[in-house]
């Protein structure tokens, strides 16, 4: 292991003499060198919108997980009926669920059931961009059917 550190560390100062010598760069612009070569992490304020996302949020343990937690916290009442409901939240950077709303729905009380199963569910993992955990939307179809 250590080898293998000494070696990279070998090859990065190797690769980085080449890279000044080949942009006539002077050794007392270092910190210049570095900066073209280093790309440093953006700060959450250089973030927009369009910046694509690393990852999507995501319920913890994946989609079976997200599958036994909603037949898990089914409500009795809910049972006999059958549809889909999808529901719309933005999980926000400590994977709490926020703006809980309900953008299509076949059934006022299969809505009902779906709200309060999405309204206990435990925090997500959420979505991230170069890096930093950011707010984002995202769709869930909760389906009902007959058991």
């Amino acid at each position: 292991m250590n080898q293998f550190i000494l070696t990279t560390v070998c090859l990065l100062i190797t690769s980085t003499l080449t890279f000044a010598q080949q942009n006539n760069l002077d050794a007392p612009d270092s910190d210049n060198l570095l900066a073209k070569i280093i790309e440093p992490v953006p700060s959450a304020d250089q973030l927009t919108e369009y910046t694509p996302l690393n990852n999507v949020p995501f319920f913890p343990g994946g989609q079976k997980a997200l599958e036994t937690y909603l037949n898990d916290h089914r409500p009795s009442n809910a049972e006999q009926r059958e549809g889909t409901v999808h529901i719309r939240f933005r999980v926000m950077p400590t994977g709490q669920l926020t703006e809980i709303k309900v953008i299509e729905s076949s059934e006022p009380l299969l809505n009902q059931a779906a709200m309060q199963a999405i309204v206990r569910m435990p925090r997500w993992y959420p979505a991230h961009r170069s890096g930093v955990a950011v707010s984002s939307l995202y769709v869930l179809p909760v389906t009902f059917r007959s058991r």
